[in-house]
């Protein structure tokens, strides 16, 4: 949960206490010392007092001085002066009171026992109308690094709560409200600031039943970054539920406001079906970082929020559009992200209505009249050109058919106009056509897939390039929709004397449950050159074939049906649409056979460490060493996670066939050589690697060169591994002051606590298989010597053990095996944490003690995928002149070693091992 990012950076704003923008810019208007541009014109630049700085021409402030309980900021002097409606100084606000801040002092939740930045400081319900809950807890940065006390808050339903944080201290108490993954709020977060007090408060409209974050930490190291906070520096916050304030009516085209830290609601009724609202939402403020949400039916369907150009990093507006239905009402709560001046600020709402209108579905026309000249160049959306269109049903397939008289670009969007075809909202040559012509009448067929049903809007714009058509003209629009129903196909069944529509696209749906290696099997009648397949996940939408909605899998063969495509499919048991096309333009009447199934081929199962698969006499094609023969025998075999496997095939003792061996990737194309090393009757071997799962598996092709048939044995075996090893640079975050918990270890030696110690046989995480040099790990044991083990646990007493030896060498056959050592060395008062991070799938293994080299802060990260990484920290001085760092199997048989009695390990360092 940690990483909250200080929202000045969030926005693409720089620094409170670094910004100064006086000066100028632009070819026409330049301005003097002293001066700054707002837009054209040159104005004075404001001069800051203590405690403020320069944004833009306004003084903010930059929370170099926080007053304390009883007293506020006053920007006019930079000084702290009697505040008579706070608290007096000894007292903290808790529910609406000022109350003694003493031992009989307490909160409905007290913060979780740090570490606690992994599991969370705790969590609650938001409260019933006029009830609160107050939480308490501490800001004691570790080590440099912040401490941001993450409580859980769940919400039954939109809710407008009263956040009021007071700090105790020194503490400047500020939060950040942000959603838990509730998919209809993207990117949400509110924050609550203060930069001259202790105390932040404000009203936050939670839009949407489900689970909130909400985070407390000091203002400045919330907005800026800076570690703030000490062993005494507290928070007590009460979250209050308050009623929604009256909603007025929202006028176009612009309404002012100010924000003083409680929500605004407008409403909205539009007066014609298809109706477009366009909101807008500006400040001249740089401390307000403004912000709205959209409700229909009482559900969010905008969140509006500043949008930074990644290209020219200017800061767009929160902006939104909705297209509405007939009297539908819109709420607009205004709601800002911060603001961090302390008084009210100003802001305005501009906004507009369009009036679409009717797209053709039956093949007729629509006069548009253009709101853009071609030469404009401006993406403004109240320039476009919007046509409406309902889909009836969720899924539907829809067939575009669409003519203009003019060269045009179109994108289709939702009603609450959020660009579905594409990511983002950009109105330059995407969705149905991209320039439907340089000149005259152009028409387009495409095809387009609808997740949701509803209303819809294609919106037109003139091209982005000059062109002659200049606002005001007319554009004719003619336009048919046709819905496509795709037939259902069973996997394995084939289809025949399918006709292929006048649109030259037929299509199909198929539930692929389970597949191992599938055969795409298509045959056309008067088709013409090849036949097309492709498959489009079901989950997905937008044109078919787009770079929105592309082909998941796509083949092309010859039509006459002798070469099939195939792939190997593991793993990946999604529903597909399925369309057929030709290459070019087919003959009269074309038809096409379609079978999807399994492809032919030898399923030799699962194999195991120790225990190979052995056939015999497999009928071998004769001439299928060929390049693309489709006479080949085919193998897959699957096995643990990065394991390898042996292919060994051997012809029949009286046939001298000349065999050919092809590893192949899932597209049947050949991973590395083709392996042809002897000739007549010689045994052909390959080596292959499995993937991690689902792709832990093996496919071959053996062919021959002969005239005639023959057989082969075949020999499979499993073998361990290989790991491909490197330094690279890789972040220490200290697993036992964050979040990691102390292993606890035993001394059986009787030595000093934190030396010659280890743990019994232990559970690596829930869930996990680790595959480590091929073979399946459920367990581990740590030692205190700088390495963990799998397999039998060592002796650590007595002769023979591993607890009180100093490092040994890899391979090394009196030695241990098994082990994962970052730091292999005789270490003495070691502190071993470990830190489990389900979300990521490691497992976090950290030494910190002192060797004879020096001291040691080292971990071992095991990924459930077979990775492993060692990470030394910066406090890390010993250099491995007399310590192990590398892996060895468990058989003692092969290994990766990076250091060995060498001084080449330093602070800061990486080095990951990875299984191929």
């Amino acid at each position: 949960m940690k990483g909250f990012p200080h929202l000045l950076s969030l926005l693409g704003i720089a620094a409170a206490a670094a910004i100064g923008l006086a000066g100028c810019g632009g070819d026409e208007v330049t301005c003097g010392d002293g001066t700054i541009r707002e837009g054209d014109t040159c104005v004075p630049e404001a001069t800051c007092g203590t405690g403020t700085t320069l944004m833009g021409n306004e003084c903010v402030p930059d929370g170099s001085v926080i007053c304390e309980q009883g007293t506020r900021f006053d920007m006019a002097t930079g000084t702290c002066v009697v505040d008579p409606s706070a608290c007096a100084d000894g007292t903290v606000l808790v529910s609406g009171e000022c109350v003694p801040e003493d031992e009989t002092l307490t909160a409905d939740h007290d913060e979780a026992a740090e570490p606690n930045d992994e599991a969370g400081a705790g969590e609650f319900d938001v409260p019933a109308l006029n009830a609160d809950v107050t939480i308490h807890g501490c800001i004691s940065p570790r080590a440099g690094v912040r401490d941001e006390d993450i409580w859980v808050m769940t919400a039954s339903a939109p809710t407008l709560i009263e956040v009021t944080a007071d700090g105790v201290g020194g503490l400047a108490a500020g939060f950040i409200i942000q959603d838990n993954g509730i998919a209809s709020l993207p990117n949400y977060f509110r924050a609550g600031l203060n930069l001259t007090g202790d105390t932040s408060k404000r009203q936050v409209y939670l839009p949407a039943a489900g689970v909130y974050l909400l985070v407390m930490d000091d203002s400045r190291a919330i907005l800026v970054d800076e570690v703030a906070g000490g062993a005494d520096t507290c928070y007590y916050t009460t979250i209050k539920t308050v009623a929604m304030p009256a909603a007025t009516t929202l006028t176009t085209p612009t309404q002012t406001g100010e924000d003083s830290g409680n929500v605004r609601v407008l409403t909205y009724t539009s007066t014609a079906d298809a109706e477009i609202l366009q909101a807008t939402l500006t400040t001249t403020s740089e401390s307000l970082s403004p912000g709205f949400v959209i409700m229909r039916n009482n559900a969010p369907t905008g969140v509006g929020a500043p949008i930074t150009n990644t290209t020219t990093g200017a800061v767009q507006p929160p902006s939104s559009f909705q297209g509405l239905g007939t009297a539908e009402v819109v709420t607009v709560v205004v709601d800002h992200q911060y603001n961090f001046s302390p008084n009210p600020t100003p802001y305005t709402i501009t906004s507009s209505v369009l009036a679409p209108q009717a797209l053709p579905t039956a093949g007729g026309n629509v006069a548009v009249t253009t709101r853009r000249a071609g030469a404009d160049g401006t993406t403004d959306p109240t320039k476009m050109n919007y046509l409406y269109f309902d889909v009836p049903t969720a899924g539907a397939l829809v067939q575009f058919a669409v003519t203009s008289t003019t060269a045009v670009d179109m994108v289709v969007l939702r009603q609450n106009l959020g660009l579905y075809a594409a990511t983002g909202f950009s109105f330059s040559k995407q969705g149905i056509a991209n320039d439907f012509g340089a000149t005259g009448a152009t028409s387009v067929a495409a095809f387009d897939r609808f997740l949701t049903a509803g209303r819809y809007y294609l919106a037109v714009q003139n091209p982005s390039t000059a062109g002659a058509v200049v606002p005001g003209a007319t554009i004719t629009i003619t336009s048919t929709l046709t819905p496509i129903t795709p037939t259902a196909l069973t996997y394995g069944t084939a289809v025949t004397a399918q006709a292929l529509p006048a649109s030259f696209a037929s299509f199909h749906t198929i539930d692929l449950t389970n597949p191992t290696w599938v055969e795409f099997a298509a045959t056309g009648t008067n088709w013409g050159t090849n036949i097309n397949v492709n498959l489009y996940d079901l989950a997905g939408e937008g044109f078919v074939g787009s770079t929105a909605y592309p082909a998941a899998i796509a083949t092309s063969k010859i039509a006459n049906g002798t070469d099939p495509a195939g792939r190997i499919m593991i793993g990946d048991t999604r529903d597909f649409l399925v369309r057929v096309t030709p290459s070019t333009v087919p003959g009269a009447s074309p038809t096409y056979d379609l079978n999807i199934r399994t492809r032919p081929h030898v399923a030799l199962g699962a194999i195991t460490p120790g225990t190979p698969i052995n056939r015999t006499a497999d009928a071998i094609a004769a001439g299928s060493d060929a390049a693309g023969a489709q006479s080949v025998t085919r193998y897959l075999v699957t096995g643990l996670s990065w394991g390898r496997v042996s292919l060994a095939v051997t012809p029949a003792a009286a046939q001298s066939s000349n065999i050919n061996i092809r590893w192949r990737n899932a597209d049947e194309s050949v991973n590395g050589p083709v392996v042809d090393a002897g000739g007549d009757g010689a045994v052909e071997t390959i080596n292959a690697s499995f993937g991690a799962l689902p792709a832990n598996w093996a496919a071959f092709t053996v062919g021959s060169s002969d005239t005639e048939a023959s057989t082969v044995d075949v020999v499979t075996t499993s073998l361990d591994p290989q790991y491909a090893s490197q330094s690279t640079a890789l972040t220490f975050t200290d697993a036992c002051t964050n979040g990691g918990a102390v292993v606890a270890m035993t001394a059986p030696n009787a030595g000093l606590i934190g030396d010659e110690e280890q743990t019994a046989l232990i559970n690596l995480p829930s869930g996990w298989s680790f595959p480590f040099f091929g073979a399946a790990q459920t367990q581990f044991y740590i030692n205190s010597n700088g390495f963990l083990g799998f397999g039998t646990l060592p002796p650590c007493t007595g002769s023979g053990s591993f607890c009180s030896f100093a490092n040994g060498a890899a391979l090394n056959a009196n030695d241990l095996n098994g082990w994962v050592a970052p730091y292999w060395d005789d270490m003495l008062d070691v502190t071993v944490c470990r830190k489990d991070n389900a979300t990521n799938n490691t497992m976090t293994i950290q030494w910190t003690g002192l060797a004879i080299a020096g001291d040691v802060q080292v971990q071992a990260i095991l990924h459930m995928t077979g990775r492993i990484e060692f990470v030394y920290g910066p406090d890390h001085t010993a250099s491995g002149l007399q310590a192990t760092a590398g892996v060895e199997n468990l058989t003692g048989t092969a290994a990766y070693q990076s250091v060995f009695n060498a001084a080449s390990i330093t602070p800061g360092s990486g080095r990951f091992f990875m299984p191929q």
